[in-house]
């Protein structure tokens, strides 16, 4: 059931007011954990025979650092959890906003609002990264480079692809899976350091880039997509989650060749 905007609006104008949450309210102890950007944010279960929520996620300002900016979205959920990283990231390349962000969940029991939590403000730039590119060669170091790999989803069965290859130690491995007319190629083995070595090459020319967010509220049907990653020594679990390599024109149609043959060795 879902309630009123504008009782979604009076709460977030009286946070902006200064009062946060309502003192007639049940508390609500609002946790998030963040891991790949994702800003899980959980709650315990208040009692109810008809509950649903609204998860409020706000920027935080003022000279305390504790009251309510602007609004960065309003979402209904029916469960104890909702992942927020993606508006927050959203939010962050859209407003070019870093700074911190809190979540206000309030909990309804059909039309009647029972109870009502903040939880504590995180930064932005810890769902998306404020540095839009990095440069290979300076930020990162072709040396560090420990995965390369080129993956696709899709409708079709030759829209869902991946071929990878990893350095562990001194042993490398490639990991492959494609379909075209001939039907479909796997490929689980190791490889000589000299593979790896060549895949490299391949990168020069190329940009490491944060990925370009899309509205977390727009659906897609029908979709495929397709990309290329890069995993480096001491990468982090956003840098992993919230950036993209893009090879130079010049260079990209040799990469998926040299990808495709050397599954098919």
């Amino acid at each position: 059931m879902k309630k009123p905007v504008l009782a979604v609006l009076a709460f977030f104008a009286a946070a902006c007011a200064g009062t946060g949450t309502n003192n007639n309210l049940k508390p609500m102890n609002i946790q998030i954990e963040n891991e790949f950007g994702n800003a899980l944010v959980s709650w315990e279960k208040p009692e109810g025979k008809e509950l649903h929520y609204d998860v409020l996620i706000h920027t935080v300002s003022g000279s305390d650092g504790g009251k309510t900016g602007e609004m960065v979205c309003s979402v209904p959920t029916e469960q104890e959890s909702f992942r927020a990283g993606d508006y927050i990231a959203w939010y962050a390349q859209e407003h070019e906003y870093y700074g911190p962000v809190a979540v206000q969940v309030t909990a309804y029991d059909g039309e009647t609002v029972i109870a009502q939590g903040d939880s504590e403000p995180i930064m932005a730039e810890e769902c998306l990264p404020a540095v839009k590119e990095l440069i290979l060669g300076e930020d990162v170091k072709p040396e560090d480079i420990i995965l390369i790999s080129w993956s696709g989803t899709g409708e079709m069965r030759e829209d869902n692809f991946h071929i990878t290859l990893v350095k562990e130690d001194d042993e490398y491995t490639l990991d492959a899976e494609f379909y075209d007319e001939n039907g479909p190629h796997l490929a689980d083995r190791t490889v000589d350091e000299a593979v790896f070595e060549q895949a490299k090459r391949y990168l020069e020319g190329g940009r490491i880039v944060r990925k370009t967010m899309e509205d977390p509220e727009i659906i897609w049907l029908d979709r495929s997509e397709s990309g290329y990653q890069l995993w480096w020594n001491d990468m982090s679990e956003l840098e992993r989650s919230r950036y993209e390599f893009l090879p130079a024109d010049s260079q990209e149609w040799h990469f998926k060749e040299f990808l495709k043959e050397i599954t098919l060795e």
